[in-house]
């Protein structure tokens, strides 16, 4: 059936700049999927993916996952699984600046379609809660820092918990542009405030609301820091791999070494980039699941 647009989020939302539009949350047109908590005979992939501009729908171009059927998307907003057809849903997008591709979707996509082959995936349900302009502050005390929260609730509701066989529950997280611009140390990023602001502290949040595997990009190059080697780019970046046990928290993709042709101008993900880029974090995930 085909849904109209739900409601705004009712929580308070921060913007970057003055050409966001806000988190996406328009379903206008969309099919709605079922739950489907008995899942197939392989796994079913909860995909939460976490951050900032690179993990909003800041790229060119639309992708439309090749196996749609198998690839839903959750909308935190109003609780429905939806197919996707257009900008992701429960994530900044800005149309006004880049847009409405998104390195998510092209992630998703490779764990289906790589199933041919593997068998490990039947199926990916996707959260993707990007917020453009974010720090790692604000997504764990901060105005965002109950969206994954609020994710998992949505999908409990459905009857989908990380206690189901053959689901596994993930989180990939992108962040770090916003906390290089600032000068944000290793201590601060990874521990924060006291040990409640920081990395470590997101990591704990998440693997209490039952997430079992979290991935962490090395990810800080942006404008005006172009390069992993800069100061402030270590800083962040030894905190990222710092939190890394290889139990449950595992290295996702060095971002950073993907430049040139992978960037537009405001380092948000070209095609290309969101290709590549999703290769990279595929590979560094499936090893794990």
């Amino acid at each position: 059936m085909s849904v109209g647009a739900s409601a705004r989020d009712p929580y308070t939302l921060i913007y970057s700049n003055p050409a966001n539009t806000g988190v996406w949350y328009d379903t206008n047109g969309l099919q709605q999927r079922p739950a489907n908590p008995a899942g197939g005979p392989n796994k079913t992939l909860v995909l939460f993916t976490c951050g900032q501009s690179n993990r909003e729908s800041s790229s060119p171009t639309l992708f439309i996952p090749t196996h749609t059927n198998k690839v839903d998307q959750l909308n935190i907003n109003d609780g429905g699984l939806y197919e996707i057809k257009g900008p992701l849903l429960s994530c900044t997008y800005a149309p006004a600046a880049d847009g409405p591709g998104n390195v998510s979707a092209y992630l998703a996509d490779k764990f289906v379609s790589n199933n041919v082959t593997s068998g490990q995936i039947d199926r990916v349900i996707l959260c993707c809660t990007g917020i453009a302009g974010t720090t790692i502050a604000d997504h764990v005390t901060g105005l965002f820092k109950d969206r994954v929260l609020i994710g998992m609730a949505r999908l409990a509701a459905m009857g989908i918990n990380p206690g189901l066989p053959n689901f596994i529950f993930t989180s990939e997280i992108g962040l770090g542009e916003t906390d290089t611009i600032n000068g944000i140390t290793t201590q601060f990023y990874q521990f924060g405030v006291d040990s409640v602001s920081g990395l470590a502290a997101y990591i704990k949040k998440l693997e209490q609301i039952g997430m079992q595997k979290i991935f962490v990009a090395l990810e800080t190059i942006t404008a005006g820091f172009p390069t992993a080697a800069g100061a402030n780019n270590i800083a962040v970046r030894t905190a990222q791999a710092n939190v890394v046990d290889n139990k449950t928290v595992f290295q996702s993709a060095d971002c950073d070494t993907f430049t040139g042709g992978n960037r537009l101008a405001s380092f948000h993900w070209s095609d290309t980039g969101c290709d590549n880029a999703s290769s990279a974090i595929y590979a560094a995930m499936s090893t794990h699941l």
